[in-house]
């Protein structure tokens, strides 16, 4: 008996087929990050703790920013295709590459404060913040690498 991989499966679908998969995927996950929130908001109710009804507000944040980041990946292969320039990313590139030496100077802030931390409460916070703000740093590296890919002989 041979089992198919999901790739195999993929390469015989129409492009076309392929993306209105992936819409389907995106959705049916952007339905879970609802119901994730829906379920975070009544446990926080359950607690008077601020530890507790902290993490789970941070967790519902995240959340809604990934519902609204699903959406706009739907929006963007159902209805107006992506655009971004070379002009569009050059308008804003030198403010947001100061903006990522602030991040870089908070991770630094961070692995100092967590490494000082004693309580085991304040280093999961700032272990939370470090990886968010190390996450800022990628993706803002992330963005430099698409905009080499929109104009590749140079900036």
């Amino acid at each position: 008996m041979v089992i198919k991989r999901e790739s195999d499966m993929t390469e015989k679908k129409t492009q076309k087929e392929q993306m209105e998969d992936l819409v389907a995927l995106l959705a049916n996950w952007q339905a879970l990050e609802v119901e994730g929130i829906t379920f975070l908001t009544e446990l926080q109710g359950t607690t008077d703790n601020p530890v507790l009804k902290e993490i789970l507000e941070i967790i519902k944040q995240d959340s809604g920013q990934h519902r609204r980041v699903q959406q706009l990946m739907i929006d963007g292969l159902t209805k107006q295709a992506f655009t971004l320039s070379p002009e569009d990313v050059a308008l804003i590139w030198d403010k947001l590459d100061e903006h990522d030496q602030l991040e870089q100077a908070t991770i630094s802030m961070a692995h100092d404060a967590r490494r000082s931390a004693g309580h085991p409460v304040i280093r999961y916070f700032l272990s939370y913040l470090l990886a968010d703000e190390e996450k800022h740093h990628r993706m803002l590296e992330s963005l430099e690498d698409i905009k080499r890919n929109l104009y590749p002989y140079g900036w």
